[in-house]
Protein backbone atom coordinates (compact mmCIF):
# COMPACT_ATOMS: atom_id res chain seq x y z
CA UNK A 1 0.00 0.00 0.00
CA UNK A 2 1.77 3.35 -0.90
CA UNK A 3 0.66 6.88 -0.80
CA UNK A 4 2.16 7.15 -3.78
CA UNK A 5 -0.91 6.27 -6.29
CA UNK A 6 -2.18 9.49 -5.45
CA UNK A 7 -0.27 12.39 -6.70
CA UNK A 8 -0.68 15.95 -4.41
CA UNK A 9 -1.84 18.73 -6.79
CA UNK A 10 -2.48 22.39 -6.24
CA UNK A 11 -4.00 23.45 -2.99
CA UNK A 12 -5.47 26.85 -1.37
CA UNK A 13 -5.15 26.07 2.52
CA UNK A 14 -7.10 29.71 3.70
CA UNK A 15 -9.59 28.89 1.50
CA UNK A 16 -12.44 29.02 4.37
CA UNK A 17 -15.07 26.84 2.76
CA UNK A 18 -17.63 25.53 4.73
CA UNK A 19 -19.52 22.73 2.44
CA UNK A 20 -21.37 19.77 2.85
CA UNK A 21 -21.07 16.75 0.81
CA UNK A 22 -24.35 17.89 -1.14
CA UNK A 23 -23.40 21.82 -2.10
CA UNK A 24 -19.98 20.34 -4.17
CA UNK A 25 -19.74 19.49 -7.74
CA UNK A 26 -17.78 19.44 -10.78
CA UNK A 27 -19.23 21.17 -13.62
CA UNK A 28 -18.51 22.45 -17.49
CA UNK A 29 -20.34 25.80 -16.69
CA UNK A 30 -19.78 27.54 -20.20
CA UNK A 31 -20.11 23.88 -22.10
CA UNK A 32 -16.47 25.00 -23.45
CA UNK A 33 -14.97 21.24 -22.01
CA UNK A 34 -13.36 23.35 -18.97
CA UNK A 35 -14.87 21.81 -15.83
CA UNK A 36 -15.08 24.32 -12.68
CA UNK A 37 -15.18 23.50 -8.94
CA UNK A 38 -18.56 24.87 -8.05
CA UNK A 39 -19.09 25.07 -4.14
CA UNK A 40 -22.34 26.62 -2.67
CA UNK A 41 -20.87 27.03 0.78
CA UNK A 42 -22.75 27.87 4.11
CA UNK A 43 -21.33 30.98 4.71
CA UNK A 44 -24.20 31.94 2.37
CA UNK A 45 -21.63 32.00 -0.79
CA UNK A 46 -21.61 30.49 -3.98
CA UNK A 47 -18.29 29.72 -5.45
CA UNK A 48 -16.60 28.65 -8.68
CA UNK A 49 -12.77 28.30 -8.92
CA UNK A 50 -11.27 27.84 -12.04
CA UNK A 51 -8.14 26.40 -12.30
CA UNK A 52 -6.33 27.76 -9.41
CA UNK A 53 -8.62 31.21 -9.33
CA UNK A 54 -11.70 32.31 -8.44
CA UNK A 55 -13.91 32.98 -11.48
CA UNK A 56 -17.11 33.68 -9.42
CA UNK A 57 -18.59 34.80 -6.31
CA UNK A 58 -22.09 35.93 -5.25
CA UNK A 59 -23.82 36.10 -2.27
CA UNK A 60 -27.19 33.70 -1.32
CA UNK A 61 -29.83 34.83 0.61
CA UNK A 62 -29.74 31.67 3.29
CA UNK A 63 -27.92 28.73 4.21
CA UNK A 64 -27.95 25.94 1.43
CA UNK A 65 -29.19 22.39 1.90
CA UNK A 66 -27.96 21.09 -1.39
CA UNK A 67 -27.24 21.76 -5.05
CA UNK A 68 -26.86 19.64 -8.39
CA UNK A 69 -26.50 21.04 -11.93
CA UNK A 70 -28.38 19.42 -15.04
CA UNK A 71 -28.93 20.46 -18.75
CA UNK A 72 -32.60 21.07 -19.73
CA UNK A 73 -31.70 22.02 -23.44
CA UNK A 74 -29.42 21.74 -26.29
CA UNK A 75 -27.05 24.41 -25.99
CA UNK A 76 -24.90 22.64 -23.35
CA UNK A 77 -24.58 24.88 -21.12
CA UNK A 78 -25.87 23.62 -18.03
CA UNK A 79 -28.71 24.81 -15.28
CA UNK A 80 -26.57 24.79 -11.65
CA UNK A 81 -29.75 24.59 -9.05
CA UNK A 82 -29.32 25.82 -5.31
CA UNK A 83 -31.94 24.53 -2.84
CA UNK A 84 -32.62 26.04 0.52
CA UNK A 85 -35.93 26.03 2.62
CA UNK A 86 -38.88 25.29 0.08
CA UNK A 87 -37.07 27.50 -2.61
CA UNK A 88 -35.06 26.60 -5.83
CA UNK A 89 -32.42 29.28 -7.43
CA UNK A 90 -31.22 28.60 -10.79
CA UNK A 91 -28.27 30.02 -12.35
CA UNK A 92 -27.05 29.56 -15.76
CA UNK A 93 -23.39 31.08 -16.99
CA UNK A 94 -22.97 32.84 -13.02
CA UNK A 95 -26.20 34.22 -13.70
CA UNK A 96 -29.78 34.06 -11.59
CA UNK A 97 -32.64 33.30 -14.07
CA UNK A 98 -35.28 31.23 -12.35
CA UNK A 99 -36.53 30.69 -8.88
CA UNK A 100 -39.30 27.84 -8.12
CA UNK A 101 -41.01 26.61 -5.08
CA UNK A 102 -42.09 23.83 -4.09
CA UNK A 103 -45.80 23.46 -3.09
CA UNK A 104 -47.38 23.64 0.60
CA UNK A 105 -49.32 20.50 1.87
CA UNK A 106 -52.52 20.35 2.95
CA UNK A 107 -53.66 19.59 6.25
CA UNK A 108 -55.16 16.13 6.66
CA UNK A 109 -59.40 15.97 6.93
CA UNK A 110 -59.48 15.47 10.18
CA UNK A 111 -56.83 17.82 11.65
CA UNK A 112 -58.18 20.22 9.33
CA UNK A 113 -61.48 19.99 10.58
CA UNK A 114 -60.90 21.27 14.03
CA UNK A 115 -59.25 24.17 12.86
CA UNK A 116 -61.97 25.29 10.67
CA UNK A 117 -64.13 24.79 13.94
CA UNK A 118 -61.69 26.84 15.89
CA UNK A 119 -61.98 29.48 13.24
CA UNK A 120 -66.09 29.96 13.69
CA UNK A 121 -66.26 29.59 17.77
CA UNK A 122 -62.35 30.74 18.51
CA UNK A 123 -62.62 28.23 21.57
CA UNK A 124 -58.98 27.51 22.39
CA UNK A 125 -60.23 24.46 25.04
CA UNK A 126 -61.80 22.72 22.70
CA UNK A 127 -59.27 23.13 20.04
CA UNK A 128 -56.88 21.64 22.46
CA UNK A 129 -58.82 19.05 23.64
CA UNK A 130 -60.04 17.44 19.59
CA UNK A 131 -55.90 17.98 18.90
CA UNK A 132 -55.63 15.97 21.97
CA UNK A 133 -57.98 13.20 21.15
CA UNK A 134 -56.54 13.02 17.88
CA UNK A 135 -53.04 12.60 18.50
CA UNK A 136 -54.06 9.69 20.90
CA UNK A 137 -55.93 8.10 17.78
CA UNK A 138 -52.51 7.47 16.87
CA UNK A 139 -52.80 10.14 14.31
CA UNK A 140 -49.20 12.09 12.41
CA UNK A 141 -50.04 15.79 13.47
CA UNK A 142 -49.13 18.29 11.72
CA UNK A 143 -45.54 20.62 13.58
CA UNK A 144 -48.18 23.29 14.27
CA UNK A 145 -50.80 21.42 16.16
CA UNK A 146 -47.73 19.50 17.58
CA UNK A 147 -46.24 22.70 18.41
CA UNK A 148 -49.58 24.16 20.08
CA UNK A 149 -49.94 20.95 22.28
CA UNK A 150 -45.96 21.77 23.58
CA UNK A 151 -47.51 24.50 25.40
CA UNK A 152 -49.29 24.48 29.04
CA UNK A 153 -49.68 28.04 29.17
CA UNK A 154 -52.91 29.34 27.83
CA UNK A 155 -51.77 32.80 26.57
CA UNK A 156 -49.30 31.00 24.51
CA UNK A 157 -51.47 28.29 22.95
CA UNK A 158 -53.96 31.14 21.77
CA UNK A 159 -50.92 33.41 20.32
CA UNK A 160 -50.28 30.17 18.54
CA UNK A 161 -53.66 29.35 17.58
CA UNK A 162 -54.57 33.02 16.36
CA UNK A 163 -50.62 32.67 14.28
CA UNK A 164 -51.79 29.27 12.24
CA UNK A 165 -55.49 29.17 12.56
CA UNK A 166 -55.75 31.44 8.84
CA UNK A 167 -53.65 29.33 6.92
CA UNK A 168 -53.95 25.72 7.18
CA UNK A 169 -51.30 24.84 4.69
CA UNK A 170 -47.93 23.07 6.10
CA UNK A 171 -44.63 24.84 4.48
CA UNK A 172 -42.67 22.13 3.25
CA UNK A 173 -38.55 22.22 2.86
CA UNK A 174 -36.14 20.38 0.17
CA UNK A 175 -33.68 17.50 1.99
CA UNK A 176 -31.83 16.41 -1.54
CA UNK A 177 -32.07 17.16 -5.39
CA UNK A 178 -30.81 14.78 -8.23
CA UNK A 179 -31.57 14.62 -12.15
CA UNK A 180 -33.50 12.67 -14.32
CA UNK A 181 -31.17 12.12 -17.04
CA UNK A 182 -32.24 10.75 -20.64
CA UNK A 183 -29.31 8.38 -20.08
CA UNK A 184 -27.99 8.31 -16.64
CA UNK A 185 -24.39 6.97 -18.05
CA UNK A 186 -23.61 10.41 -20.10
CA UNK A 187 -22.77 13.13 -18.56
CA UNK A 188 -24.34 16.13 -20.48
CA UNK A 189 -27.27 14.20 -21.30
CA UNK A 190 -30.84 16.23 -20.78
CA UNK A 191 -32.42 15.73 -17.65
CA UNK A 192 -35.27 16.88 -15.43
CA UNK A 193 -34.94 17.64 -11.30
CA UNK A 194 -35.98 15.43 -8.69
CA UNK A 195 -36.94 17.09 -5.05
CA UNK A 196 -36.60 14.90 -1.95
CA UNK A 197 -38.69 17.22 0.84
CA UNK A 198 -39.17 17.01 4.86
CA UNK A 199 -42.77 15.46 4.82
CA UNK A 200 -41.66 12.59 2.55
CA UNK A 201 -42.76 13.64 -1.18
CA UNK A 202 -40.79 13.20 -4.22
CA UNK A 203 -41.21 15.60 -6.87
CA UNK A 204 -40.38 15.39 -10.72
CA UNK A 205 -40.18 18.66 -12.58
CA UNK A 206 -40.10 19.07 -15.94
CA UNK A 207 -36.91 20.06 -18.21
CA UNK A 208 -38.25 24.30 -18.12
CA UNK A 209 -38.63 24.05 -14.36
CA UNK A 210 -42.13 25.29 -14.44
CA UNK A 211 -44.37 22.72 -13.47
CA UNK A 212 -43.93 19.34 -11.57
CA UNK A 213 -44.69 16.04 -13.76
CA UNK A 214 -44.83 13.18 -11.14
CA UNK A 215 -45.15 13.72 -7.52
CA UNK A 216 -44.62 10.31 -5.18
CA UNK A 217 -45.39 9.95 -1.52
CA UNK A 218 -42.85 7.54 0.53
CA UNK A 219 -42.73 6.52 4.34
CA UNK A 220 -39.54 7.94 5.39
CA UNK A 221 -37.81 11.52 5.10
CA UNK A 222 -35.62 11.30 1.70
CA UNK A 223 -31.65 12.37 2.28
CA UNK A 224 -30.09 10.91 -1.31
CA UNK A 225 -31.54 9.85 -4.05
CA UNK A 226 -29.43 8.16 -7.19
CA UNK A 227 -30.92 7.53 -10.60
CA UNK A 228 -30.17 4.33 -12.57
CA UNK A 229 -30.26 4.18 -16.33
CA UNK A 230 -32.47 3.63 -19.00
CA UNK A 231 -32.24 0.14 -19.38
CA UNK A 232 -32.49 -0.73 -15.42
CA UNK A 233 -35.55 -2.74 -15.31
CA UNK A 234 -35.98 -3.14 -11.26
CA UNK A 235 -35.72 -0.21 -9.98
CA UNK A 236 -34.99 3.36 -11.64
CA UNK A 237 -34.97 5.94 -8.96
CA UNK A 238 -33.08 4.97 -5.43
CA UNK A 239 -34.10 7.04 -1.98
CA UNK A 240 -31.86 6.22 0.87
CA UNK A 241 -33.97 7.67 4.00
CA UNK A 242 -33.16 8.47 6.99
CA UNK A 243 -35.66 5.36 8.97
CA UNK A 244 -32.53 3.04 7.69
CA UNK A 245 -34.31 1.56 4.32
CA UNK A 246 -33.87 2.55 0.52
CA UNK A 247 -36.96 2.68 -1.92
CA UNK A 248 -36.98 2.04 -5.06
CA UNK A 249 -39.89 3.64 -7.38
CA UNK A 250 -40.51 4.20 -10.69
CA UNK A 251 -42.93 4.28 -13.92
CA UNK A 252 -43.09 0.45 -14.35
CA UNK A 253 -42.04 -1.32 -11.37
CA UNK A 254 -43.33 -2.36 -7.99
CA UNK A 255 -42.13 -0.64 -5.07
CA UNK A 256 -39.68 -2.40 -2.64
CA UNK A 257 -36.95 -1.35 0.00
CA UNK A 258 -33.82 -2.88 1.72
CA UNK A 259 -33.61 -2.29 4.80
CA UNK A 260 -30.26 -1.08 7.04
CA UNK A 261 -29.15 -1.96 10.02
CA UNK A 262 -27.61 1.07 11.37
CA UNK A 263 -28.62 4.77 10.25
CA UNK A 264 -27.57 5.89 6.95
CA UNK A 265 -24.51 8.48 6.17
CA UNK A 266 -24.93 8.66 2.29
CA UNK A 267 -25.54 6.37 -0.93
CA UNK A 268 -23.93 6.99 -4.30
CA UNK A 269 -24.15 4.87 -7.22
CA UNK A 270 -21.61 3.45 -9.99
CA UNK A 271 -23.67 2.06 -13.09
CA UNK A 272 -25.91 -0.50 -11.38
CA UNK A 273 -24.13 -0.73 -8.26
CA UNK A 274 -25.10 1.29 -5.18
CA UNK A 275 -22.56 2.03 -2.00
CA UNK A 276 -24.19 2.95 1.17
CA UNK A 277 -21.92 3.79 3.93
CA UNK A 278 -24.16 3.53 7.47
CA UNK A 279 -22.78 4.91 11.31
CA UNK A 280 -21.76 1.55 12.30
CA UNK A 281 -18.58 2.01 10.24
CA UNK A 282 -19.82 -0.49 7.54
CA UNK A 283 -19.94 0.66 3.84
CA UNK A 284 -21.83 -2.07 1.81
CA UNK A 285 -22.19 -2.58 -1.85
CA UNK A 286 -25.74 -3.56 -3.27
CA UNK A 287 -26.83 -5.19 -7.06
CA UNK A 288 -30.08 -6.12 -8.41
CA UNK A 289 -31.49 -6.13 -5.07
CA UNK A 290 -28.92 -8.15 -3.10
CA UNK A 291 -25.86 -7.64 -1.29
CA UNK A 292 -22.34 -8.29 -2.93
CA UNK A 293 -19.83 -7.08 -0.17
CA UNK A 294 -19.59 -5.33 2.51
CA UNK A 295 -16.05 -3.29 3.77
CA UNK A 296 -15.86 -2.82 7.68
CA UNK A 297 -14.02 -0.01 8.91
CA UNK A 298 -11.72 0.63 12.06
CA UNK A 299 -12.98 4.42 12.29
CA UNK A 300 -16.12 6.52 11.83
CA UNK A 301 -17.03 7.06 8.28
CA UNK A 302 -17.20 10.28 6.72
CA UNK A 303 -17.52 10.40 3.04
CA UNK A 304 -17.74 8.01 0.38
CA UNK A 305 -16.59 8.44 -3.22
CA UNK A 306 -16.58 6.28 -6.99
CA UNK A 307 -13.29 6.82 -8.85
CA UNK A 308 -14.48 6.59 -12.18
CA UNK A 309 -12.04 7.93 -15.47
CA UNK A 310 -12.87 8.25 -19.21
CA UNK A 311 -15.67 8.69 -21.39
CA UNK A 312 -16.84 5.13 -20.53
CA UNK A 313 -16.62 5.11 -16.83
CA UNK A 314 -14.69 3.04 -15.99
CA UNK A 315 -14.99 2.60 -12.12
CA UNK A 316 -11.47 2.31 -10.72
CA UNK A 317 -11.96 2.12 -7.42
CA UNK A 318 -13.75 3.67 -4.01
CA UNK A 319 -12.60 6.10 -1.82
CA UNK A 320 -13.30 6.04 1.73
CA UNK A 321 -13.06 9.49 4.54
CA UNK A 322 -12.43 8.19 7.72
CA UNK A 323 -12.29 10.00 10.94
CA UNK A 324 -8.67 8.99 11.89
CA UNK A 325 -6.98 11.46 9.06
CA UNK A 326 -7.00 9.22 6.15
CA UNK A 327 -8.41 8.14 2.81
CA UNK A 328 -9.07 4.59 1.81
CA UNK A 329 -9.00 3.89 -1.73
CA UNK A 330 -10.35 0.47 -1.98
CA UNK A 331 -10.68 -2.03 -5.46
CA UNK A 332 -13.74 -3.99 -4.81
CA UNK A 333 -12.85 -5.36 -1.62
CA UNK A 334 -9.23 -5.18 -1.85
CA UNK A 335 -7.68 -2.18 -0.18
CA UNK A 336 -5.24 -0.65 -2.86
CA UNK A 337 -3.79 2.65 -0.88
CA UNK A 338 -3.82 5.05 1.99
CA UNK A 339 -3.78 8.90 1.66
CA UNK A 340 -2.93 10.26 5.31
CA UNK A 341 -4.18 13.68 5.74
CA UNK A 342 -3.33 17.00 8.35
CA UNK A 343 -7.02 16.83 9.48
CA UNK A 344 -10.17 15.35 8.69
CA UNK A 345 -12.15 15.32 5.17
CA UNK A 346 -15.94 16.84 5.56
CA UNK A 347 -15.96 16.95 1.44
CA UNK A 348 -14.57 15.06 -1.07
CA UNK A 349 -15.26 14.62 -4.54
CA UNK A 350 -14.00 13.21 -7.91
CA UNK A 351 -14.01 14.34 -11.66
CA UNK A 352 -12.91 16.14 -13.99
CA UNK A 353 -11.24 19.57 -13.22
CA UNK A 354 -10.18 22.11 -15.41
CA UNK A 355 -9.35 21.09 -19.40
CA UNK A 356 -7.54 17.65 -17.91
CA UNK A 357 -8.70 14.52 -18.79
CA UNK A 358 -7.46 13.33 -15.84
CA UNK A 359 -9.61 12.78 -12.88
CA UNK A 360 -9.19 14.61 -9.70
CA UNK A 361 -9.32 14.28 -6.00
CA UNK A 362 -11.47 17.57 -4.64
CA UNK A 363 -11.24 17.09 -0.53
CA UNK A 364 -12.36 19.91 1.40
CA UNK A 365 -11.21 19.90 5.17
CA UNK A 366 -12.67 20.55 8.61
CA UNK A 367 -10.56 23.49 8.83
CA UNK A 368 -11.85 24.60 5.31
CA UNK A 369 -8.30 23.95 3.18
CA UNK A 370 -9.07 23.18 -0.34
CA UNK A 371 -6.65 20.41 -1.99
CA UNK A 372 -6.57 18.41 -4.94
CA UNK A 373 -5.04 15.17 -6.09
CA UNK A 374 -4.69 12.80 -9.05
CA UNK A 375 -3.91 8.98 -9.87
CA UNK A 376 -0.83 8.34 -10.54
CA UNK A 377 -0.53 6.27 -13.60
CA UNK A 378 1.56 3.73 -11.97
CA UNK A 379 -1.28 3.00 -10.55
CA UNK A 380 -2.63 0.65 -13.90
CA UNK A 381 0.87 -1.19 -13.84
CA UNK A 382 0.67 -2.13 -10.09
CA UNK A 383 -2.82 -2.88 -9.82
CA UNK A 384 -3.22 -6.20 -11.21
CA UNK A 385 -0.04 -7.39 -9.09
CA UNK A 386 -1.40 -6.16 -5.93
CA UNK A 387 -4.77 -7.79 -6.68
CA UNK A 388 -3.28 -11.40 -7.68
CA UNK A 389 -1.59 -11.53 -4.25
CA UNK A 390 -5.20 -11.56 -2.54
CA UNK A 391 -7.03 -14.11 -4.69
CA UNK A 392 -8.53 -16.75 -2.35
CA UNK A 393 -6.69 -20.08 -2.86
CA UNK A 394 -9.45 -23.08 -2.62
CA UNK A 395 -9.83 -25.22 0.24
CA UNK A 396 -7.60 -28.18 -0.31
CA UNK A 397 -10.06 -31.21 0.86
CA UNK A 398 -8.37 -34.21 1.77
CA UNK A 399 -7.79 -37.62 -0.04
CA UNK A 400 -11.27 -39.68 -0.25
CA UNK A 401 -9.73 -42.47 1.84
CA UNK A 402 -10.95 -46.33 2.54
CA UNK A 403 -12.37 -45.15 5.49
CA UNK A 404 -14.34 -42.22 4.55
CA UNK A 405 -15.64 -45.20 1.62
CA UNK A 406 -16.90 -47.49 4.61
CA UNK A 407 -18.60 -44.92 6.64
CA UNK A 408 -20.31 -43.47 3.27
CA UNK A 409 -21.62 -46.92 2.41
CA UNK A 410 -22.43 -47.80 5.75
CA UNK A 411 -24.80 -44.84 6.06
CA UNK A 412 -26.37 -45.55 2.63
CA UNK A 413 -26.97 -49.22 3.76
CA UNK A 414 -27.99 -48.44 7.68
CA UNK A 415 -29.56 -44.94 7.37
CA UNK A 416 -32.80 -45.99 9.37
CA UNK A 417 -30.87 -48.15 11.93
CA UNK A 418 -28.94 -45.14 12.71
CA UNK A 419 -31.10 -43.06 13.04
CA UNK A 420 -32.93 -45.14 15.55
CA UNK A 421 -30.28 -45.48 17.82
CA UNK A 422 -29.65 -41.94 17.79
CA UNK A 423 -33.38 -40.88 18.58
CA UNK A 424 -33.04 -43.78 21.29
CA UNK A 425 -30.19 -42.08 22.49
CA UNK A 426 -31.47 -38.88 22.36
CA UNK A 427 -34.51 -40.07 24.67
CA UNK A 428 -32.66 -41.73 26.80
CA UNK A 429 -31.00 -38.15 27.48
CA UNK A 430 -34.06 -36.38 28.22
CA UNK A 431 -35.22 -38.76 30.63
CA UNK A 432 -32.19 -38.55 32.57
CA UNK A 433 -31.96 -34.99 32.63
CA UNK A 434 -35.70 -34.77 33.50
CA UNK A 435 -35.17 -37.74 36.28
CA UNK A 436 -31.98 -36.05 37.83
CA UNK A 437 -34.23 -32.36 38.11
CA UNK A 438 -37.04 -34.24 39.57
CA UNK A 439 -34.78 -35.56 42.43
CA UNK A 440 -33.11 -31.51 43.68
CA UNK A 441 -36.65 -30.61 43.78
CA UNK A 442 -38.15 -33.54 45.97
CA UNK A 443 -35.24 -33.64 48.22
CA UNK A 444 -34.94 -29.75 48.22
CA UNK A 445 -30.94 -29.44 47.80
CA UNK A 446 -29.27 -26.78 46.03
CA UNK A 447 -32.74 -25.46 44.78
CA UNK A 448 -34.17 -22.07 46.13
CA UNK A 449 -37.44 -21.68 47.17
CA UNK A 450 -38.84 -18.61 45.81
CA UNK A 451 -41.86 -16.41 46.44
CA UNK A 452 -43.78 -15.00 43.73
CA UNK A 453 -44.41 -12.05 45.53
CA UNK A 454 -41.08 -11.13 46.03
CA UNK A 455 -39.26 -12.51 43.40
CA UNK A 456 -35.52 -12.75 43.98
CA UNK A 457 -32.47 -14.97 42.86
CA UNK A 458 -30.28 -16.17 45.48
CA UNK A 459 -27.15 -18.65 44.85
CA UNK A 460 -23.86 -19.59 46.56
CA UNK A 461 -20.76 -21.28 46.00
CA UNK A 462 -17.95 -22.52 48.71
CA UNK A 463 -14.40 -21.59 48.82
CA UNK A 464 -12.14 -23.04 50.93
CA UNK A 465 -9.96 -26.67 51.96
CA UNK A 466 -10.93 -25.93 55.41
CA UNK A 467 -11.50 -26.06 58.44
CA UNK A 468 -12.36 -22.10 57.49
CA UNK A 469 -14.44 -21.62 54.60
CA UNK A 470 -15.98 -18.87 52.80
CA UNK A 471 -19.66 -18.57 51.28
CA UNK A 472 -19.61 -16.37 48.18
CA UNK A 473 -23.60 -15.59 47.72
CA UNK A 474 -25.23 -13.43 44.95
CA UNK A 475 -28.70 -12.18 45.29
CA UNK A 476 -30.56 -10.43 42.05
CA UNK A 477 -34.12 -8.89 42.04
CA UNK A 478 -35.44 -10.25 39.21
CA UNK A 479 -38.63 -8.04 39.70
CA UNK A 480 -39.60 -4.69 38.41
CA UNK A 481 -40.05 -3.01 41.75
CA UNK A 482 -36.96 -2.16 44.15
CA UNK A 483 -36.73 -4.18 47.63
CA UNK A 484 -35.59 -3.13 50.86
CA UNK A 485 -34.94 -4.07 54.43
CA UNK A 486 -33.95 -7.38 53.55
CA UNK A 487 -32.85 -9.59 56.47
CA UNK A 488 -30.66 -12.64 56.00
CA UNK A 489 -30.66 -15.91 58.76
CA UNK A 490 -28.69 -18.98 58.44
CA UNK A 491 -29.36 -22.34 59.89
CA UNK A 492 -26.84 -24.53 60.57
CA UNK A 493 -25.27 -27.15 62.96
CA UNK A 494 -23.51 -25.11 66.16
CA UNK A 495 -21.96 -28.51 66.88
CA UNK A 496 -19.97 -29.06 63.21
CA UNK A 497 -19.80 -25.16 62.51
CA UNK A 498 -19.11 -21.52 64.12
CA UNK A 499 -19.66 -18.51 62.10
CA UNK A 500 -18.05 -15.22 62.05
CA UNK A 501 -18.29 -12.54 60.02
CA UNK A 502 -21.98 -12.55 58.60
CA UNK A 503 -24.03 -10.36 56.99
CA UNK A 504 -27.33 -9.99 58.54
CA UNK A 505 -29.13 -7.44 56.47
CA UNK A 506 -29.04 -6.05 52.84
CA UNK A 507 -28.92 -2.57 51.57
CA UNK A 508 -31.63 -1.54 49.00
CA UNK A 509 -31.80 -3.84 45.61
CA UNK A 510 -32.62 -2.42 42.52
CA UNK A 511 -34.51 -4.26 39.38
CA UNK A 512 -31.87 -6.31 38.10
CA UNK A 513 -29.18 -5.73 39.75
CA UNK A 514 -27.04 -8.13 41.50
CA UNK A 515 -25.65 -7.98 45.00
CA UNK A 516 -23.03 -10.36 46.23
CA UNK A 517 -21.88 -10.44 49.82
CA UNK A 518 -19.82 -13.32 51.90
CA UNK A 519 -20.16 -15.25 54.81
CA UNK A 520 -17.37 -17.14 56.85
CA UNK A 521 -17.62 -20.20 58.82
CA UNK A 522 -15.23 -22.59 60.57
CA UNK A 523 -15.49 -26.15 60.77
CA UNK A 524 -15.33 -27.17 64.71
CA UNK A 525 -15.55 -30.70 64.60
CA UNK A 526 -12.76 -33.12 65.87
CA UNK A 527 -13.57 -35.25 62.35
CA UNK A 528 -14.08 -32.39 59.90
CA UNK A 529 -17.54 -33.77 58.84
CA UNK A 530 -19.74 -31.72 56.27
CA UNK A 531 -22.82 -31.25 57.17
CA UNK A 532 -25.98 -28.66 55.18
CA UNK A 533 -26.03 -24.41 55.88
CA UNK A 534 -29.12 -22.98 54.67
CA UNK A 535 -29.24 -19.10 54.10
CA UNK A 536 -32.55 -17.77 54.46
CA UNK A 537 -33.54 -14.04 52.86
CA UNK A 538 -36.75 -12.42 54.52
CA UNK A 539 -39.04 -9.30 55.31
CA UNK A 540 -41.31 -8.01 57.94
CA UNK A 541 -41.09 -12.27 59.55
CA UNK A 542 -41.86 -13.62 55.47
CA UNK A 543 -39.52 -15.78 54.00
CA UNK A 544 -38.81 -14.39 50.41
CA UNK A 545 -36.15 -17.36 49.50
CA UNK A 546 -33.80 -19.57 50.54
CA UNK A 547 -30.99 -21.95 49.34
CA UNK A 548 -29.53 -25.28 50.84
CA UNK A 549 -25.56 -25.54 50.64
CA UNK A 550 -24.24 -28.71 50.85
CA UNK A 551 -20.49 -28.35 52.98
CA UNK A 552 -17.50 -30.45 51.19
CA UNK A 553 -15.56 -32.60 53.97
CA UNK A 554 -13.29 -30.31 55.71
CA UNK A 555 -9.65 -31.28 56.57
CA UNK A 556 -8.03 -31.47 59.89
CA UNK A 557 -5.39 -28.86 61.54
Amino acid sequence: MKQGYWIQGWSDLVANLKVTQNCIDLVDVQGNGQYNLVVADQNQRLVSYRNTNIAWETRLTDKPVCMTYFYGDTSGQPCISICYGNTIYNYKIFKAFYKCQIPNIQLKQEESDIWKQYQSDRNIQNLIKDLSNLQQQHSNLSYKSLELLCFYDLQKQQELAEKYCDNLHIEDSITCVSVFKKNADEDKSQGQLIVGTELKFIYIYNQEITQIQKKYEIPGVPISICIFSEEQKDGRIAILVRENCIYFIGNDIESYTIDLQSKPITMIRQQRCLYIATMDRVVQNYQHKQKQYQLLMQHNILAIEIVTIGKGHETKGLLVALENKTIQFYKDTQLMSIINLESNVSVMKFGYFGVSQDGFLITINIKGALETRTLSREFEKKKQAILEKEIIKPIEFPPITNLFIEQFQREREQGSEMLRTYQYDLLRMRYKTAQTYLNILSNNEQAPQLNQNNPLRLSAIVEGLGPKFKLCCVVENISNQPIKDIYINYVYNSDIYQPFQLINQLPFLIPKYQKNFDCYFTNIHQNGISDKIKIILYRESKQLIQTTIQMPMSELE
